[in-house]
């Protein structure tokens, strides 16, 4: 999966922002630089492949840096402490933490959790999730299928993220490989993530949008999830995967998809 890579600038300018992804506003773009900058100056997102992923996944998370507030947040049941920032963050905890790292707070009253809304913070907050779910190493080793994962927990709006992360590679002279592949991907032996590979790509799942539907790659991920199955994995007690709350759930609906396709349990 690792390729070669040349060494650059890399540098994120307004310019550069509309350059990789057409759908930018310039003004959205000044609004949220120096944020941007700053979480990749302090969250250690310093090398040419580790930007592009980052900026990938933060430009479509908020409708490319159009959309920096969870819609209905106020009526959700953690309301005030819903999604802010270029990756939202959400949840009480959360904010409390963020605040305790960053030096700041950022939690107590309606002002301070707006900080989340403009520049440092809608960035730094991103570069926080960022640092804590250890997602520059998986951007070193050019695994944009499980980072994205990582990131949404699925593969919405994988299309859009994948382009604006070819944009940027070429942008950045960057000659990783692209032609990402499932088998290649710690996603492959992940029972969640696995399934969701099925789920994406399921014709008949059109409530999942975002990536191409392909009959033989869903039915690839539906086949790995019964093969991890078998090998011993299990769905978490008190979890679940995309509804599926016990194992022996996720086993019967993995078998339904993939024999509903014309594929043949392990």
């Amino acid at each position: 999966m690792v390729g070669v890579f040349k060494t650059s600038a890399c540098t994120f300018s307004v310019e550069t922002l509309k350059k990789i992804d057409k759908y930018i506003k310039e003004s959205n773009a000044k609004k949220h630089l120096d944020g941007i900058n700053q979480a990749c100056e302090k969250f250690n997102i310093n090398t040419c492949i580790r930007k592009a992923h980052f900026i990938a996944q933060i430009l479509h998370e908020t409708g490319h840096l159009s959309l920096v507030k969870e819609g209905g947040g106020e009526h959700k049941k953690y309301q005030p402490y819903y999604g802010r920032g270029l990756i939202q963050l959400t949840h009480e905890k959360n904010y409390i933490t963020y605040s305790t790292y960053i030096g700041e707070d950022c939690y107590s009253t309606p002002t301070n959790l707006d900080k989340l809304l403009v520049s440092p913070h809608s960035g730094l907050s991103a570069g926080y999730f960022w640092m804590n779910k250890k997602l520059n190493n998986t951007a070193d080793i050019n695994d944009f299928l499980y980072l994205t994962c990582r990131v949404n927990g699925g593969f919405n709006g994988f299309n859009d993220r994948y382009r604006i992360l070819k944009n940027t590679f070429k942008e950045f002279n960057i000659s990783e490989i692209t032609d990402y592949k499932f088998k290649d991907s710690k996603v492959y032996n992940d029972l969640t993530y696995s399934y969701a590979w099925g789920m994406w790509h399921d014709e008949s799942k059109s409530h999942l949008h975002g990536m191409t539907k392909d009959k033989e790659k869903a039915k690839a991920g539906y086949y790995r999830t019964l093969e991890l199955i078998k090998a011993g994995e299990k769905v978490p007690t008190g979890q679940n995967v995309y509804g599926n709350k016990t194992t022996a759930d996720l086993k019967k609906w993995a078998t339904k998809h993939l024999i509903r396709l014309g594929g043949t349990a392990p």
